[in-house]
């Protein structure tokens, strides 16, 4: 991808080229970035969320959120200020769609938190990095942000903030200047709970002699109040009954509600299978060591109708649990044939993110999945 140049001008006027970074080649990967805002995160562009942001601390990196996935990076500020970070080079529609409704996860995983928690996560953190222990507290009295005479109070803001889900979403990559109206309609019509999400570029330039980070905000939703939802162009009150969910889906993507209600039920009664609706999905979820997490979904977001899966995370899920993630691999390959390679980045299973199913194929092969989903259950629970 060519990217416009920009200039150096040193103190007597000396005029030096400097080319920017492609994100997607060479050192300058995704780690490379989660790195850099771990180490840096006043790069990170939380000036106009206000002053609960401000001097924040990276206090976790690849955080597990249960049933979510693992968090790319954490930070919290003096104020009781909580920002997740995922950070994603992308293209393309489909991968800010993805990376949108992970985010949206993780925030709905963390609510659930409390200060001892994240104290938890930041002491195992830096012993990790340094071979020495920390809480929050520690990190901050150092270098003024907060005394210990105030921990008591930054405890309070702490809960008080992830209890009611007053967190910052911070999705942070490139190539992300297009659709962002389409993202914005996305997380309206998505579920979660109160929250602020922003999409931010880090433009890399680098000359012979150094390397440049410009930081800057594409877009922020304002607050999200998730009591209200938008499927389809109405605004339920309430998530969808499984039954409404159903008959919506059927609408959305012109199938026989019956045919789906079939798939759906079916599959439900596979022993330790389980369904979760939201205002936006159905999801088919399986249990393990006392949490669950999404085998297969059907979405009705945008007026759109899909089923989809996400094997890497499947397979991160098995593994935190203590499962080897090769257990799935008879589900992924099984699932193969009924993927919609029109709809693939890159041949499966070769990204993170989502894969679609074809709706009508997967829906005529019903006693298939089943089998496909008993077979799964039993190799991970015998």
């Amino acid at each position: 991808m060519k990217f416009q140049p920009a200039a150096m001008i040193d103190s007597e006027n000396n005029v030096t080229k400097i080319e920017r970074a492609d994100l997607l080649s060479g050192e300058y990967n995704e780690i490379w970035l989660q790195d850099l805002l771990a180490d840096n995160p006043y790069l990170l562009p939380v000036a106009s969320f206000g002053p609960l942001y401000d001097n924040l601390i990276c206090i976790g990196r690849e955080t597990a959120a249960v049933g979510a996935g693992y968090i790319d990076c954490l930070f919290v500020s003096p104020a009781g200020g909580i920002v997740v970070v995922e950070t994603k080079l992308f293209r393309n529609q489909e991968a800010r769609r993805t990376v949108v409704a992970q985010i949206i996860e993780y925030a709905k995983a963390i609510r659930s938190w409390d200060c001892e928690k994240l104290d938890s996560i930041v002491e195992n953190y830096f012993y990790k990095i340094s071979g020495q222990s920390f809480r929050m507290i520690d990190k901050m009295a150092p270098y003024g942000l907060l005394t210990y005479n105030e921990e008591a109070g930054f405890v309070d803001a702490v809960n008080n903030n992830l209890s009611a889900g007053r967190i910052l979403l911070l999705i942070v990559g490139d190539g992300i200047h297009s659709g962002v109206q389409e993202l914005s309609d996305f997380i309206n019509a998505s579920s979660g709970n109160a929250f602020e999400l922003a999409l931010a570029e880090i433009e890399i330039y680098q000359s012979p002699s150094c390397v440049f980070a410009i930081p800057h905000l594409l877009t922020k939703t304002e607050t999200v109040e998730r009591r209200v939802y938008r499927i389809s162009g109405s605004k339920p009150d309430k998530p969808l009954s499984e039954t409404g969910f159903i008959n919506q889906f059927a609408e959305n993507g012109g199938y026989d509600p019956d045919q789906i209600a079939e798939f759906v039920y079916s599959l439900s009664a596979v022993n330790g299978i389980s369904i979760r609706v939201s205002p936006a999905e159905l999801s088919l979820r399986f249990s393990l060591s006392g949490s669950d997490y999404a085998l297969l979904s059907l979405s009705i977001q945008n007026d759109h109708a899909d089923i989809y899966f996400m094997p890497y995370w499947i397979s991160q899920f098995l593994d935190k649990h203590g499962f080897h993630s090769a257990l799935a691999k008879p589900f992924f390959d099984f699932l193969l044939p009924y993927i919609d390679n029109s709809r693939c980045r890159k041949p499966p299973y070769e990204h993170t993110g989502s894969y679609f199913l074809n709706v009508q194929n997967a829906l005529e092969h019903t006693v298939s999945f089943v089998s496909a989903v008993n077979d799964y259950i039993h190799a991970i629970t015998e």
